[in-house]
C-alpha cells in the first residue's frame, strides 16, 4: 500500500528530518551487473539470476522478491507493492516500502541500515544508480521483526523512528532493484552473508 503524506518545504531533507543522502552512481561502468556472467565486472556474481541483480560483495546467498526464493528463505526483503505508480501532478509524497523480514525461529539478523543501493534494468543488464555507504550504525531484528526502508521521488516531512530509514530518490519509468545485505547471526563470525533484493515497477502517472 501507499502512503501519502504532505509535502513540506526542502528544509525537511535535513538530517533532522530522518532522509538519507544518495551517493552519486559511478561513471567508470563498475557498478553494472548485466546477470549473464559473461563480462563481470566489480560486485557482479557469474551465476546471477538476470531478473535479480547482485552488487555485495561475495555474499552466500541472494534471496529475490518477487519469487519462489524467498519462500524458502526466513530472511528476505519484500516491497509494499510490486508497482509503484506515483501521481506525478499531486501535492503529496508517495512512497514504496522496502521492508527486512526476520522468520528465523531463533536466529537475530544484523543490517546496517545504510548500507544499501539501487539499481535500474536496462537493455543492457542493471546499472547501480543510487546507494548509501557503509556506517557504524547497526539494527538487531530479533525473530518475527522487521525494518523498514521507505522510498520516495520527491522530499516530505518524515517523523525519525528507529525501525525505519527513509531516501530521497527522483526515478523515471521503469523497473528498479532495491539490495541490503542481511547477516543472519549478527556481527558472529560464523554469520551467514544474505543479499536480500527487492524488484518494483515505477510507473509515474
Amino acid at each position: 500500500m501507499q502512503r501519502r503524506t504532505v509535502l513540506a518545504t526542502l528544509g525537511s531533507l535535513s538530517a533532522t528530518a530522518g532522509c538519507v543522502g544518495i551517493t552519486p552512481p559511478r561513471s567508470d561502468g563498475r557498478d553494472r551487473a548485466t546477470g549473464t556472467g559473461t563480462s563481470r565486472t566489480d560486485g557482479e556474481r557469474p551465476d546471477a539470476d538476470p531478473n535479480c541483480p547482485s552488487f555485495a560483495a561475495d555474499p552466500d546467498r541472494t534471496v529475490c522478491w518477487p519469487s519462489e526464493d524467498r519462500i524458502r528463505s526466513r530472511v528476505f526483503l519484500n516491497a509494499s507493492t510490486p508497482v509503484f505508480e506515483p501521481d506525478s501532478d499531486d501535492l503529496s509524497a508517495e512512497t514504496v516500502e522496502f521492508v527486512l523480514h526476520d522468520q528465523h525461529p531463533d536466529r537475530s539478523v544484523g543490517v546496517d541500515p545504510h548500507d544499501w543501493w539501487i539499481a535500474r534494468r536496462t537493455g543492457d543488464g542493471w546499472d547501480r544508480i543510487a546507494s548509501g555507504s557503509t556506517s557504524d550504525a547497526w539494527r538487531t531484528i530479533d525473530p518475527g521483526q522487521r525494518y523498514t526502508w521507505s522510498l520516495s521521488l520527491q522530499p516530505h516531512p518524515t517523523p525519525r523512528t528507529d525501525d525505519t530509514t527513509y531516501i530521497v530518490q527522483a526515478l523515471d519509468d521503469g523497473t528498479y532493484a532495491f539490495g541490503t545485505v542481511a547477516l543472519l547471526g549478527g556481527r558472529a563470525d560464523d554469520a551467514l552473508r544474505i543479499e536480500c533484493v527487492a524488484v518494483v515497477e515505477v510507473r509515474r502517472r
